[in-house]
């Protein structure tokens, strides 16, 4: 399927309907079947993307519907990790799970639901992934010497499953990274981790960043700066920066392009997310886009497009596009 210019997406979870929360809770205390849930969740995930296709987007994905939360849904499915079935009373608390070994080699499964969201739209579709640094956030590790080296032995397992994704079609793959906003510390480590993730994986790789929406709430608090110029060594296509103040964040981040590089801004809906970048820079943009004059500061991103979602219907949101001509490279 062609995609326009800017195509359209979500980028995170979509969201969870009251019914299938209940259904998520009675499961998780043993009072429906696995065959049950399956079969709600299949549902659930036709629901999700038959809303997308109506609202017109270009790039649909599962609504992430039967994931309890981003992070036990993988830690279930990572081969080594022990999990305790017994540790929640409602759905979207987090399991306890511990690793106590080397991560073997083991497929994870991912695939099934890959082709589950192709068998049921004609558009291009996107797969999401947490990524290693958030999960050994939540992991407990009672083997490697520390998180670094854990978070890699995940990314080693993970990769072999992003492989078996674009074997299976996956052309559009999302990494979700919120803990480096907690911990930006670990930027450098996650970075390699993330990197080691995506290594020989030939598809548009997407990473969102965002400081979490527990509960409707931020985990966190702050700005993006942290990620500059660290996250430049990142070995993505896109960039997805989810912020409440986006149009202020923005133009601070702005400040440090630097002036051989230039840039272009356009609104964005609520919801918009990712986008590819042109060949050519259209006329058709006409008003709509405008170019801004860059502080000579520091150095800029370097993906192709760099996605800003506001989680406030009432707030601006933004998207950036680096232009063709750049001279920023990887």
């Amino acid at each position: 399927m062609d995609l326009p210019i800017l195509p359209t997406s979500v980028v995170g979870s979509y969201s969870m309907p009251s019914w299938l929360e209940r259904l998520k809770t009675e499961y998780s205390l043993r009072k429906i079947s696995k065959a049950d849930m399956d079969e709600v969740h299949d549902a659930a995930v036709k629901a999700a993307i038959k809303d997308q296709e109506m609202a017109g987007l270009d790039i649909v994905t599962d609504g992430e519907m039967r994931r309890d939360n981003m992070i036990d849904y993988f830690a279930e499915r990572l081969p080594g990790v022990e999990i305790d079935h017994t540790s929640k009373q409602f759905y979207y608390d987090y399991f306890d799970s511990v690793v106590r070994g080397k991560l073997p080699l083991a497929a994870m499964g991912l695939v099934d639901d890959l082709k589950f969201l192709q068998a049921n739209t004609d558009r291009t579709v996107k797969f999401c992934v947490t990524g290693p640094h958030s999960l050994v956030k939540r992991i407990k590790n009672e083997y490697y010497p520390g998180e670094e080296e854990f978070a890699v032995d995940i990314a080693r397992v993970m990769n072999l499953e992003l492989k078996e994704l674009v074997r299976a079609g996956a052309r559009w793959i999302q990494v979700d990274e919120p803990y480096y906003s907690g911990f930006p510390q670990d930027l450098p480590w996650g970075v390699q981790a993330l990197n080691a993730l995506v290594d020989g994986v030939e598809a548009r790789i997407v990473l969102h960043i965002c400081y979490g929406n527990r509960y409707g709430k931020p985990s966190w608090a702050g700005n993006y700066r942290y990620l500059f110029p660290t996250i430049l060594n990142a070995n993505v296509s896109e960039l997805t920066l989810s912020s409440r103040g986006a149009a202020a964040r923005i133009w601070r981040c702005s400040r440090s392009f630097p002036t051989s590089s230039t840039w272009a801004s356009a609104p964005s809906t609520s919801r918009a997310t990712t986008s590819k970048l042109p060949t050519s820079w259209p006329s058709a943009f006409g008003t709509r886009w405008s170019s801004f004059p860059p502080s000579a500061s520091s150095s800029c991103p370097t993906a192709d497009a760099i996605t800003w979602r506001s989680r406030s219907p009432s707030a601006s949101s933004v998207l950036w596009l680096k232009a063709p001509g750049s001279s920023a490279s990887r």
